[in-house]
């Protein structure tokens, strides 16, 4: 939300957890794991898997980790195994805990789906640079407008028509140019609004 280019999460893999949990059992058999869906889904099958009792504790915020971990304690559980949010929060209230890491096997995936979102953002911009180039050499006067009436859009036709500077005009409700042109309608109908404009 920060930014405006696209970013790809390193998430937490299976493997991750396994490494994790096979550090932890050394403490206990009886290990927590916390974290937020994506981090304790599947976990049974690792259970399974390394023949180890693994409690999920899911959170949904970090906000509420401390209660959920103090709620585990309470239960009798005494070594967890989470991300840093978790393990920070359990040493502060003197529970054992593993730090989960992203292995290099994570990362070298997350590496390869950023190259992947990157290889198809380039491919989006050259076919829009295409378009724009198609609409800016047409001799109709085109415009893209938001449902709200905002111009998202004008080729040079239309902004010789109205008289304005396109980049000045982009940003602005259509009705400032084109008072007949009411953005509700706009908002309502489907395809293209004909014959608006006229000397």
């Amino acid at each position: 939300r920060a930014v405006e280019i696209p970013v790809v999460s390193i998430e937490v893999s299976p493997l991750d957890i396994i490494r994790a949990v096979e550090e932890a059992r050394t403490l206990s058999n009886v290990i927590g794991v916390v974290g937020f869906k994506n981090v304790i889904y599947g976990i049974d099958e690792i259970a399974k898997i390394l023949n180890v009792t693994l409690i999920p504790i899911q959170i949904e915020s970090a906000i509420e980790a401390e209660s959920k971990i103090r709620s585990a304690m309470a239960d009798g559980l005494s070594v967890v195994v989470g991300d840093s949010t978790s393990t920070k929060t359990t040493s502060r209230l003197g529970v054992r805990s593993v730090l989960i890491h992203s292995g290099k096997d994570t990362i070298a995936r997350s590496i390869a789906e950023a190259k992947r979102v990157a290889a198809v953002r380039q491919h989006e911009k050259e076919r829009a640079q295409e378009l724009l180039a198609i609409l800016d050499s047409t001799h109709e006067g085109i415009m893209g407008i938001d449902p709200d009436g905002t111009i998202r859009f004008l080729n040079p036709v239309s902004a010789h028509m109205l008289g304005v500077d396109a980049k000045k005009a982009t940003g602005r409700c259509i009705s400032d140019f084109i008072p007949e042109v009411s953005p509700e309608r706009l908002a309502k109908q489907a395809g293209a609004e004909i014959g608006e404009v006229s000397k």
